[in-house]
């Protein structure tokens, strides 16, 4: 999307935002000497930023702005995200509560920089039921206030707004420099 749109002027700018957590396409569309990149004509794309409690991770996605105890809060039907240090690499059992085991044991171990993944399917109780959340009812649940997704920390999403912020200060500046150059 942002080749396609860089060919053509922007009045304005479109800002394309990444996850972390794939880093061969990591190198295409972020710049870690500004934070971000400019693909010119007025678009932009980074990779989030990584917030202060997650940076012992370096491939993260979104859901990594949060706490560990706000991803890990269960929603009314007894489901949640998942974390994937969490389970045994091999077995893919829970650590802790043994009658937990994922099938997400290629997320476990193709992890070459033991970098945490969420996992958000999947994991399955002793009655082989889904105890996974989703990563998109995990959202929805944030963005309703749901029962127990009501009081979260939305502090650490500021650095993101802070790029985002450099990008339009930047996006401004090149407007002004065109109009002197006419």
């Amino acid at each position: 999307m942002c080749e396609y749109f860089c060919k053509q002027k922007q009045n304005n700018p479109i800002i394309a935002i990444f996850d972390r957590d794939e880093p061969d396409l990591f190198k295409r569309f972020h710049d870690e000497t500004t934070g971000f990149k400019s693909w010119n004509n007025g678009v932009y794309s980074f990779a989030i930023p990584i917030p202060q409690h997650r940076k012992d991770n370096h491939y993260i996605c979104i859901e990594f702005y949060y706490k560990d105890e706000e991803i890990k809060r269960y929603d009314n039907e007894g489901r949640r995200l998942f974390l994937s240090n969490e389970f045994n690499p091999n077995s893919g059992r829970h650590n802790t509560d043994r009658d937990l085991v994922t099938q997400e044991t290629k997320k476990i171990k193709n992890n070459k920089n033991n970098e945490i993944k969420i996992i958000d399917s999947n994991v399955f109780d002793s009655n082989d039921k889904n105890v996974a959340l989703s990563k998109d009812n995990f959202a929805n649940y944030i963005l309703q206030e749901s029962d127990n997704f009501n009081d979260f920390d939305f502090k650490p999403f500021l650095e993101i707004f802070d790029v985002i912020d450099r990008i339009s200060k930047h996006h401004e500046e090149n407007i002004k420099s065109e109009h002197i150059a006419d």
